[in-house]
């Protein structure tokens, strides 16, 4: 397997890692460049893992949605659409508020 990867510079990083070792980064790497050289990663399996995270910047998520291994693409999409949803429901009921109205409805402060 090639481990080279161009970056936008056109510098050529080294991807030394294992597969194993890149799947467990896209799960506790914070690091822009890091996550954007994972998207381009040659391995299928390492850019899935990637767009199972729904903590990484969501134009990471929109590029694996166009991947070309349908399974990856899905995976993104499937994840975008999580976080929007999961976003209109944490913004409208949220824990606090919900356990606060069920008291007052009981009748406890």
């Amino acid at each position: 397997m090639n481990d080279e990867i161009e970056n936008s510079n056109g510098q050529t990083k080294v991807l030394s890692r294992v597969i194993a070792d890149r799947i467990d980064l896209t799960e506790y790497c914070d690091d822009a460049e890091t996550l954007w050289a994972l998207a381009n990663d040659l391995c299928c399996d390492v850019r899935f893992a990637l767009a199972e995270n729904h903590n990484i910047d969501s134009d990471i998520l929109a590029m694996l949605a166009e991947d070309e291994n349908p399974y990856v693409a899905w995976r993104a999409r499937k994840t975008l659409k999580r976080l929007t949803i999961g976003s209109a429901i944490s913004g409208n009921f949220s824990w606090p508020q919900t356990q606060s109205n069920r008291r007052r409805a009981d009748g406890r402060s």
